[in-house]
């Protein structure tokens, strides 16, 4: 637990269009879902955290297909692509170790590194998912977004 403000600066680090909240990361650390397993790992070159690693999975007599996450966070100054590979490796194994059979990871598409690292471990794409953006600040500025601000703070929605 005390090392989930230094897992988050590792990865907002390595992956810094989505910055992680060390509270937060504390909460969820703190707040795991009964049943469920879990193993955390900062890695460290020279002295200097850069990576973060964990697996996660449920009660295995939940999962007959027995899935596991796993997340492999490095800093952007270190992809390798052969240190990206055996730290892939490594959580897999980990996780494997405790009885996983399917293993699911996840990296963003402008993550290449992480994406060749995968696809050279053989990992299969399953799903491509669509995330949007909203700027808040460019986007009040449209009477549609007034308009629909004044309707959401009625209903208790926004401060």
């Amino acid at each position: 637990m005390d090392d989930a403000a230094l897992a988050s600066d590792v990865m907002t680090e390595s992956y810094p269009a989505l910055p992680q909240d060390p509270v937060m990361t504390a909460y969820y650390w703190a707040h795991v879902q009964e049943g469920h397993e879990v193993a955390r790992f900062i890695g460290d070159l020279d002295g200097r955290p850069v990576a973060y690693l964990s697996w996660l999975h449920g009660p295995w007599e939940k999962l007959p297909e027995r899935h596991c996450d796993v997340e492999v966070w490095v800093a952007r100054d270190r992809l390798d692509p052969d240190l990206l590979t055996d730290l892939w490796r490594w959580i897999g194994a980990q996780a494997e170790a405790t009885g996983a059979l399917t293993l699911l990871a996840w990296a963003a598409e402008d993550e290449v590194e992480m994406l060749a690292a995968l696809d050279r471990l053989d990992y299969a794409r399953d799903r491509y998912e669509k995330v949007w953006e909203l700027d808040l600040k460019e986007a009040s500025d449209s009477p549609r977004w007034r308009s629909g601000t004044t309707q959401r703070s009625s209903a208790g929605c926004m401060s």
